[in-house]
């Protein structure tokens, strides 16, 4: 059914091998899990499917990295970078495109895979993948037209080019692209009109945020000599999976609990207003996990625990979601800090006593991401907004307000 099983497989799973490798990495965790499954949507192509309600569901991604500056998302990107160059037949398109030269890059791109065992014994399709440490290199402007084209060839239609020379057109029946980018949440702000929430480019795209920044020894060295092995082991199995071909089954009880998770309403749903036209798509996106999470152990057939992992990473991402419109958002750490204030203000003169840490955080919370809220809260105390004025009875802080605009 597919030459995986005669090439074999060095690891027992591509995405924890590849983490074990990137662990010295400046990177978050979640940023080097999700350059994982990129890599091995991007090592698959079109050669790997789903059947999902009459038709073929492939696993491919549109994916971005969302952070702060120095938060490790080019680093993530470039090491499943480096891996995929070196992977025969797959193409890396270049960042700074049009739609054009999209089409052209995808157009040059055809593959033909003969497998006479198989059915059907023979693939053709036009695949490329997308890598962009800083998105507004791929996206510098929102030009509808380049976003429809995106979202046509995400869902694999025929793209037809007519607006060339009368000698020249460009016909695509099957094309697949992956494109993984970095971005931070100012230029998300920036770059996407508030309507593009409910367009086709934004709600196929998985949205992973973290504001950690990883401290990692500034000088270790030795990470050639203790990761090379892993490296080729890492290598020879993303080579290994740009070889597989063929429809992934499922396990009786993972059907039964894809089943059960999709007709209950995918719970827990995201809450977010702009992630309203991401929600439907919430199951095509858990079927392209599961197919990542068994071909990443080796696997052609999904199981229980395959989708209990990928669901896991799903919820996992989605849980970052609402830190990204958090940072999105006009009011900045200044207005956070000030209706934090009037929080505590209000508390001390209609309680009579002084705020509850948690209540401060609750309200910071509410406006900044999560790794703000403690360190907007102390340069609130540095800056005398607020002052500790001892312990309640959770042996928690108390505060009371200081001057609204200390330095004003």
């Amino acid at each position: 059914m597919t030459v995986a099983a005669s090439v074999g497989r060095r690891l027992t799973s591509w995405t924890e091998g590849f983490l074990e490798y990137t662990d010295i990495l400046p990177s978050p965790e979640i940023f080097r899990l999700w350059a994982a499954i990129f890599a091995i949507a991007a090592a698959l192509e079109r050669r790997v499917w789903v059947r999902t309600q009459g038709m073929d569901l492939f696993p491919n991604f549109y994916g971005m990295l969302v952070g702060p500056p120095g938060s490790g998302k080019s680093v993530a990107l470039s090491q499943i970078e480096k891996l995929l160059r070196q992977v025969p037949d797959i193409v890396i398109a270049p960042t700074n495109v049009s739609s054009a030269s999209l089409i052209d890059a995808l157009a040059d791109a055809k593959r033909r895979i003969v497998r006479p065992a198989s059915i059907p014994a023979y693939l053709e399709y036009n695949a490329i993948t997308a890598i962009a440490s800083e998105l507004g290199v791929f996206l510098p402007a929102y030009e509808p037209s380049f976003i429809n084209l995106l979202t046509k060839v995400y869902d694999g239609e025929p793209i037809e080019d007519r607006k060339r020379t009368r000698s020249v057109s460009v016909k695509i029946d099957k094309p697949i692209l992956n494109f993984f980018s970095g971005t931070t949440p100012s230029y998300l702000n920036d770059l996407l009109p508030e309507g593009a929430w409910d367009q086709g480019y934004t709600s196929r795209s998985i949205l992973v945020y973290s504001g950690d920044r990883p401290i990692r020894p500034p000088l270790r060295d030795d990470s050639y000599v203790l990761h090379q092995g892993l490296h080729d082991h890492l290598l020879y199995d993303l080579k290994s999976i740009g070889l597989i071909s063929g429809q992934v089954t499922f396990e009786s009880d993972a059907a039964d609990a894809i089943t059960d998770w999709h007709t209950g309403g995918g719970k827990p749903i995201p809450q977010h207003g702009k992630l309203l036209h991401y929600i439907p798509r919430r199951t095509a996106h858990l079927l392209k996990l599961c197919i990542i999470s068994t071909i990443s152990r080796g696997s052609l057939i999904i199981s229980l625990q395959d989708f209990t992992t990928a669901l896991g990473w799903l919820l996992e991402a989605e849980g970052t979601m609402p830190e990204i419109f958090k940072s999105m958002g006009s009011s900045g750490d200044y207005q956070a800090a000030n209706d934090a204030w009037y929080t505590v203000y209000d508390y001390w003169t209609k309680q009579k006593r002084a705020c509850p840490e948690r209540i401060l955080l609750s309200e910071l919370r509410k406006k900044v991401p999560a790794h703000s809220v403690v360190r907007i809260m102390e340069l609130m105390e540095r800056a005398g907004q607020i002052e500790k004025v001892g312990v309640g009875i959770d042996g928690k802080s108390m505060f009371k307000p200081g001057l609204k605009n200390p330095v004003d």
